[in-house]
């Protein structure tokens, strides 16, 4: 359940997008914006509807609640008992008796309470009883199941999270039966005095119950049976098969994130638009090298729009005087090439137009004026920015695209 809530393969995907997504991973398009959001709003109302549900029967619960009735002196002094014999500590955890529930259970996190239904019981039920449902206590089921209801409210549309949902609460009660059995009389009398005691299928998600029906009670006792007579395993042998157990399912973990990277890219492909680009008159330009950028030039970062897998565009940059403005960090393979076609206004101010890649390496050329278009060819695999700097009096306005093939 911890990496429902911690969705390592997406951290992991966001490290290694330029790699994994050759630097279309997370990009998005124009369909693939409105799919998003359309996901997003179903998501978000599904999520609402779910935990509205789960708080209106919390709030049934709370009003069968308010009718408990403490129990007589002799049923607390047995409950009381048992619960220091099972290693409880302090009276934080209260006994009710109730005529508006049926089975008996154990409620409630911050103000625990086991609440018998309105009846007489002997002693050796009692002792069955208050067994297993402080065993339910000890084990922190209840804080358990709670948690596994909010993992599946965030992923309720993943038949996996519900599929462990249903076996934490089946698991809960197997491990309660196990630490329980021996310690309320034996297998005969503790599956006998549960048989015995009403069944009633509330479906209460909000309480660790007795039982709940006839099936599950039938799946409990078999699953007991196996148990007793599977051979104990010694603690370093079940911390192995742990952790070959932990490795098995990483690798498959890994391969399902490599898989949904892919295929998000192929996506991505799939409903990019192209761009027609009106032919530009060739222009030559010298082109320099330099590492690092002069001393006083302040380096900002400007906003880049995202057209399609090739190009961005670049809008209405206003580079001052003394300044740089790079685009954010992108990937290029060796052999590929970085073109730029800008506008640069006024007319009469020449700036410096490059790339730049991870090492501080600046490739540029000088240009000034309008439909500036140079092309960048890429040495080594890497990331790589596109920047103007103007070294210049006067500011200027930058606006243009350019493109990686």
């Amino acid at each position: 359940m911890i990496f429902y809530f911690l969705p390592l393969s997406f951290f992991f995907l966001k490290k290694n997008k330029q790699e994994i997504g050759k630097g279309y991973l997370f990009s998005m398009t124009p369909a693939y914006a409105w799919i998003s959001r359309v996901f997003l709003a179903v998501w978000t109302v599904g999520m609402i509807l779910f935990f509205l549900g789960v708080f209106c029967r919390w709030l049934m619960l709370r009003r069968r609640e308010q009718d408990l009735i403490p129990c007589d002196e002799d049923t607390v002094r047995q409950f009381r008992e048992i619960y220091q014999k099972l290693g409880g500590k302090g009276e934080r955890l209260a006994l009710y008796q109730s005529y508006r529930f049926e089975v008996p259970c154990v409620t409630g996190i911050f103000r625990p309470r086991v609440i018998l239904p309105m009846r007489k019981y002997t002693i050796e039920e009692l002792q069955v009883i208050f067994t297993h449902e402080i065993t339910h206590y000890r084990q922190k089921d209840l804080l358990l199941k709670w948690v596994s209801l909010i993992m599946v409210g965030i992923h309720f549309f993943n038949p996996l999270a519900w599929m462990l949902y249903r076996n934490v609460r089946r698991w809960s009660e197997y491990a309660c039966d196990f630490r329980a059995c021996d310690k309320a009389g034996g297998f005969k009398n503790y599956f006998g005095v549960i048989a015995e005691i009403a069944v009633c299928d509330s479906g209460d998600v909000m309480a660790s119950q007795l039982t709940e029906d006839k099936n599950e009670l039938e799946e409990r006792i078999k699953r007991m049976v196996k148990n007793r007579k599977a051979k104990h395993c010694r603690r370093w042998a079940a911390v192995l098969l742990s952790g070959v157990a932990f490795i098995v399912s990483s690798v498959s973990v890994y391969g399902a994130t490599l898989a949904s990277a892919k295929g998000y890219v192929y996506l991505y492909h799939l409903t990019e638009q192209v761009i027609e680009v009106e032919p530009v008159e060739p222009v030559f330009y010298e082109e320099f090298e330099e590492t690092g950028y002069a001393e006083g030039i302040t380096v900002k970062t400007g906003e880049v729009n995202l057209l399609n897998r090739a190009f961005s565009e670049i809008s209405n940059w206003s580079v001052g005087s003394g300044e740089s403005m790079e685009t954010e960090s992108f990937y290029c393979n060796k052999g590929e090439s970085i073109t730029v076609i800008m506008d640069i206004l006024p007319e009469n101010v020449e700036v410096k137009i490059g790339v730049i890649d991870a090492n501080s390496v600046k490739n540029y050329i000088m240009a000034k004026g309008k439909s500036v278009y140079h092309e960048f060819s890429v040495s080594a695999t890497g990331t790589y920015k596109v920047f103007v700097e103007n070294q210049s009096k006067s500011s200027v306005t930058v606006d243009g695209v350019y493109r990686v093939h």
